[in-house]
């Protein structure tokens, strides 16, 4: 299985059949894989928005096979425990203007421990290398500072409220 690695984690885009076992239950994704049950705690907010991220990407990975890294939850697995204890994804390859959104979410038990911020710095490696990619958005609550932190550190740039959603959304460019 193609995944990405750092010093503490490991993360593995999920194949179609992954996700519909995920849309079942965490815990049936985590028994086939062979990992620990992680038992994982998100923000209230974030379960609605994962599933609907999920089927978004079954959706997509049903009609786009071949770009499905684009198009799928990437879990992150802490190596040390054997344990998926976040997720991160993008909505879809770059468009035409050479965009596209990501989204992520971690384990409440695993907050402030860096563990977001390498994440999303090996996968927006990943991502730059696609010659299409102009620029990486992301959308956080505004009173999510350890979110806007984790961008910032990253590299992403504040470009204002999304006045739609009453949110902050931030950028990273690709030149």
């Amino acid at each position: 299985m193609f995944s990405l690695k750092t010093n503490r984690l490991e993360l593995f885009p999920l194949h179609l059949s992954h996700l519909k076992l995920l849309q079942i239950s965490r815990t049936a994704l985590e028994k086939h894989l062979g990992w620990e049950i992680s038992n994982m705690k998100m923000a209230d907010n974030m379960t609605e928005d994962i599933e609907g991220a999920i089927q978004h990407w079954i959706n997509c990975m049903s009609e786009n096979p071949t770009n499905y890294q684009w198009n799928t939850s990437w879990e992150i697995f802490l190596k040390k425990e054997n344990r998926s204890i976040g997720t991160v994804g993008f909505n879809g390859i770059p468009n035409e203007l050479g965009e596209t959104v990501i989204g992520y979410s971690i384990d409440n038990s695993y907050h402030n421990q860096g563990y977001m911020t390498e994440a999303l710095t090996e996968l927006v490696v990943w991502a730059e290398l696609n010659p299409r990619l102009k620029r990486i958005i992301a959308e956080t609550d505004q009173d999510n500072l350890p979110s806007q932190r984790v961008l910032l550190k990253v590299g992403f740039e504040e470009l204002g409220i999304f006045e739609e959603r009453d949110t902050l959304l931030f950028g990273k460019m690709n030149w």
